[in-house]
């Protein structure tokens, strides 16, 4: 139904993707080790349009988070980003076709 893409950081588990039924793509930050204790100020629900610009928006937030709070150099892997961008166009061209896609990039 939809897709997510997860990665750690030293201090965060990171997941990415787009919700099909929700028509969204989501970001959350959580602790490492903390069994999905979300980041603090960065909620857990976060969700930006199913758009290309939706892509951009949502890598932004974590990659700023990130540098705020964990890794001042850090970079979303580029081919996070390019699937993201594929799932989006995926869901714009047929709404109703399963996104049932995951891919961890372990540690970034």
């Amino acid at each position: 139904i939809m897709s997510k893409y997860t990665f750690k950081t030293a201090k965060y588990n990171v997941q990415v993707g787009v919700d099909r039924p929700l028509r969204q793509v989501f970001a959350s930050i959580f602790v490492n080790g903390k069994a999905e204790k979300a980041a603090k100020n960065f909620d857990p629900f976060t969700w930006f349009d199913v758009s290309d610009n939706g892509v951009t928006e949502a890598v932004e937030a974590v990659t700023q988070y990130i540098r705020k709070n964990d890794n001042k150099n850090f970079e979303m892997p580029k081919e996070l980003v390019d699937m993201l961008k594929q799932d989006v166009q995926t869901n714009l061209r047929n709404p109703l076709l399963s996104l049932n896609q995951c891919k961890c990039f372990g540690d970034v």
